[in-house]
């Protein structure tokens, strides 16, 4: 970041050769970071946007300062890199633009061009600059991706018909392309949103037959599943969700099609085989929604509410001996070989969080922590130092890559002193004051806490939500008047203490409104309370599992569903 500002700064007073120079520079070091794998929505001064949209902005303005002390061929080579990095990006239109007008149009292929002209809802470019990419390339590389795109930029253009049949071909030609999946499945969608009911339920069992081991199998499994419901057939519905439960070999999703198979048979009065469907969602994925919503309906039955608990709970101390734990489980399969670099890295970062440069501090440690050449004992010191110094973004996203190293490859298979870096504790003083104030369950709250902000006191959202809790200012502003916080301004919710009392507060109105259910008052703190509330359609006593399947924004549907298996972790790892 300091680079690019010094470049910046240099080309803003004509110091154009300098300004280069410096921008070279951070554009090397954004491409070092490109494998952080940090969340978009941290606060952007601590590296934590998606790193393509911060090395693009970069090797926009580097070519233009190249442009500006005369090395044309270097900006067309600088602006011909945009687009393979982000064709999405508007620095990705904006570079072929100029590529046009300096002659260097030809540096990006037909097939990269393509990608930015149909991000960008130039369709018909994007079609012919895909024909080109094909009639030169047929078999080539991108040929599969063309073909692909080539499809969905008529789909956009509400040519259905042939956007159906070009998706069947290109899954044909190119089978074993990792996207021919994705093809047939834009096919089906395609059935089911533009042509008859039969049309859609072929399609989706075409996606299942033809790919029955992808992702997309199991999303037209569940699909065919609600349409054969929806036409009366209950039979045929349980048979798509059991042949996803028991054949497919993502855990996860089989526990999507165990858990559907398991609700429906208990619906028909046949709780033995549901409570069997179940417990096998339980057992297949028991951290995931289903694999907890199934151990629950096995046990208590339809209607099982989730977030039991409620008030009361007590927030327990982390064990004495995680450190001894994860010390003896990363020994057992780390091969790192010579010196520890643990202490180098800490103090490194101790004495930058002395001098107050947090966010050079936090940088520095995710690089280190990102780094795979760096022993996982190394990581885990460097992610328990980082949570004792309250930066859990950091930290979080440590063990994560910990995980990611480990034989388990999963977060939820490591050993439980793992996990609790995943799911700290975080402020547990202010987060049992705030719960036990509002009447909250404090693991509920520290769910909503870790899956707004990481427990990031400085997160703010592109919609302005700040603070812990996401808080957005003109919410924040009526919290303040009913408290009684006269001089309350927009930025205390970046200080802990008042970030985590307006989110509680928030959070407790949110049940008082909305029946003391805690699964409704979640949607309504992500999408309001009106929408939660149509969700209920007029029954305030919805199924819990009804009311989920209702909620018609993806976001709030997989925002509920996220913190209730956050919620999973923290009753697990500490209830």
């Amino acid at each position: 970041m300091a680079a690019a500002r010094l470049g910046r700064s240099y080309w803003n007073v004509d110091e154009d050769d300098l300004a280069v120079t410096w921008l070279q520079r951070a554009a090397t070091y954004a491409g070092q970071g490109a494998e952080l794998g940090t969340p978009s929505w941290f606060d952007a001064e601590l590296a934590r946007l998606l790193p393509e949209t911060r090395r693009v902005p970069i090797l926009l303005d580097l070519a233009r300062a190249q442009l500006e002390t005369q090395q044309v061929d270097a900006a067309i080579e600088t602006f011909a890199r945009i687009p393979a990095i982000s064709p999405s990006s508007g620095e990705a239109s904006i570079a072929l633009a100029r590529l046009a007008e300096l002659g260097g149009l030809e540096r990006v292929s037909a097939y990269q061009r393509g990608l930015v002209y149909l991000n960008h809802d130039r369709y018909d470019d994007a079609i012919a600059a895909f024909e080109r990419y094909l009639d030169v390339f047929p078999a080539g590389a991108d040929a599969a991706g063309a073909t692909y795109y080539h499809a969905d930029a008529h789909w956009s253009l509400s040519e259905y018909g042939l956007a159906r049949l070009e998706f069947e071909q290109m899954a044909a030609a190119f089978p074993s392309s990792s996207l021919a999946p994705e093809a047939l499945w834009s096919s089906a969608q395609v059935a089911d949103r533009r042509g008859t009911r039969a049309e859609a339920k072929a399609a989706y069992q075409a996606v299942a037959d033809t790919f029955p081991n992808s992702q997309q199998a199991a999303h037209a499994l569940l699909r065919l599943g609600w349409l054969r419901l929806a036409d009366g057939d209950g039979e045929g519905a349980r048979a798509s969700w059991e042949r996803l439960g028991r054949q497919h070999p993502d855990p996860q999703q089989r526990a999507e099609g165990l858990f559907l198979l398991g609700r429906s048979l208990l619906g028909l009065g046949n709780s033995a085989a549901g409570r069997d469907a179940l417990q096998g969602a339980a057992v297949a994925s028991p951290l995931t929604f289903e694999g907890l919503r199934g151990r629950d309906l096995a046990s208590e039955g339809l209607g099982a509410e989730p977030f039991s608990p409620g008030a009361g709970a007590r927030l327990s101390a982390v064990p004495e001996n995680d450190l001894a734990d994860c010390t003896t489980w990363i020994a057992g399969w780390s091969t790192a070989t010579g010196p520890s670099a643990s202490s180098e890295i800490i103090a490194r970062v101790d004495r930058l969080l002395r001098v107050g440069m947090t966010g050079q501090a936090v940088q520095e440690a995710m690089e280190f922590a990102a780094d795979s050449d760096h022993a996982s004992q190394d990581r885990y010191l460097l992610a328990r130092y980082l949570q004792d110094q309250a930066l859990y973004p950091a930290s979080i996203f440590a063990a994560n890559r910990i995980a990611a190293a480990s034989p388990e490859r999963s977060p939820d298979t490591t050993p439980g002193c793992l996990q609790r870096i995943m799911y700290p504790i975080a402020f547990g003083d202010l987060a049992q004051q705030q719960s036990d104030k509002n009447h909250l369950d404090p693991f509920l709250l520290l769910s909503l806490l870790r899956q707004e902000s990481w427990f990031s006191p400085r997160a703010r959202s592109g919609a302005d939500a700040r603070g812990m809790a996401q808080v957005i200012p003109s919410t924040a502003q009526g919290i303040a008047r009913a408290l009684g916080q006269s001089d309350f301004s927009a930025d205390d919710l970046y200080r802990p203490q008042l970030g985590v009392t307006f989110g509680a507060y928030y959070l407790a109105q949110q049940l008082d409104t909305l029946y003391k259910r805690p699964i409704m008052a979640m949607a309504a703190y992500n999408a309001g309370g009106g929408s939660a509330q149509r969700w209920t359609k007029g029954n305030p006593r919805i199924d819990p599992d009804d009311y989920v399947e209702a909620i018609d924004y993806t976001e709030t549907r997989s925002y509920v569903r996220s913190i209730y298996q956050i919620y999973g972790h923290y009753r697990a790892l500490y209830g």
